[in-house]
């Protein structure tokens, strides 16, 4: 669309239409190239892709869209190592096949020897805290697991035991 009369104004229309096919839909020509940035098709299936602007021939195009899946959990433990009988935190987040951040409200299981706490959430935007404990020391295994995905973590677990390091003694007159 190069063209020294423009810039146009290039809308984006999808067929079937979606409610999951988002974001800016209309942009202006920069010369002669329309970018779409921030479009979101949360869906799968073939569609036709048309871009439409005034006096200019519509571009048609077919595309297929592959359902997106979780295929990562990504996983930071703090503090690590961790005591016994003590609370810490494991920050879990959601990724798809091409490394977004998952979007939809996911169900996510901790398991692990010892291991309590609330064992099982759902993401709200993809990343969830879990704040737990165990009861048992050693190298602990630490797993979440979401709609088929899983991930595990190894976790130091060291024994809580009380050191005095000194005493300082209380004088009292009878």
């Amino acid at each position: 669309m190069a063209n020294k009369y423009g810039p146009f104004s290039v809308t984006l229309d999808l067929s079937p239409a979606s409610p999951d096919f988002s974001g800016v839909l209309t942009q202006n020509t920069v010369n002669g190239v329309a970018t779409f940035k921030d479009i979101a098709a949360n869906m799968s299936g073939t569609f036709d892709l048309t871009a439409t602007s005034t006096n200019i021939i519509p571009a048609l195009t077919s595309l297929t869209l592959e359902p997106a899946v979780i295929s990562l959990l990504e996983l930071s433990v703090t503090p690590n190592p961790v005591s016994t009988n003590f609370d810490f935190t494991v920050n879990v987040t959601l990724r798809d096949q091409i490394n977004r951040r998952w979007w939809k409200p996911s169900q996510i299981e901790a398991s692990g020897n010892g291991l309590s706490g609330l064992l099982s959430q759902t993401t709200q935007s993809g990343s969830i805290i879990f704040t737990l404990r165990f009861k048992e020391s050693g190298n602990q295994t630490l797993t979440f697991t979401s709609e088929g995905t899983s991930n595990s973590t190894y976790v130091l677990v060291l024994q809580n035991t009380l050191k005095i390091t000194s005493i300082t003694p209380t004088v009292s007159l009878t």
